[in-house]
């Protein structure tokens, strides 16, 4: 089940100037232009659901009204 903070989660709610969260920004804008399959590992509470709605909410995907489908893990 999503949680209600990860409901709709665009790139922009994620936070931080590091070059790492700024690095990662930038890959997500790459990946939700793609209609290429995405997988997105990683360890517990690092984000990989945010990550994930924040690809689905700014690509085609999203506007093609293609479900969210998260997998548990």
């Amino acid at each position: 089940r999503t949680s209600p903070s990860v409901e709709r989660a665009p790139v922009t709610k994620i936070v931080g100037r590091s070059d790492e969260v700024l690095s990662l920004k930038a890959r997500l804008e790459l990946v939700a232009s793609s209609d290429a399959p995405v997988l997105i590992a990683g360890e517990s509470g690092t984000g990989k659901e945010l990550v994930a709605r924040a690809i689905h909410e700014t690509s085609g995907r999203h506007r093609a009204r293609r479900p969210w489908c998260p997998v548990p893990g």
